[in-house]
């Protein structure tokens, strides 16, 4: 009996992380100058437009770019992803390093 109702509680608990951890529109749009405030193209070289990158925010609430580091002196250019999430406090972004595709 006991046995049972722990499977019904992990069955639920199990649902109830994966509805919460879709991704999901925003509650709120998110706008250009929000976007722009993160500069990205100061920091990197990116092949998709902000403006196809707001859209996607705004659709499915999370966007991920591949992304390369802008030449410094003395760094070399590295690739990234880049991961943008709206939250309710706003922009959030992660940066994961990729392997470099020579």
């Amino acid at each position: 009996m006991f046995r049972l109702k722990a499977i019904r509680a992990s069955r639920c608990i199990f649902f109830l992380l994966l509805v919460y951890g879709c991704s999901t529109t925003p509650l709120r749009s998110i706008t250009m100058n929000e976007l722009e405030g993160l500069k990205i193209k100061k920091y990197f070289n990116i092949d998709n437009s902000l403006e196809e990158i707001l859209e996607h925010i705004n659709r499915e609430g999370e966007v991920i770019i591949e992304a390369v580091s802008k030449k410094q002196r003395g760094v070399k250019e590295k690739p990234f992803y880049i991961k943008i999430m709206a939250t309710p406090e706003g922009l959030a972004t992660e940066l994961f390093p990729r392997e470099p595709t020579d």
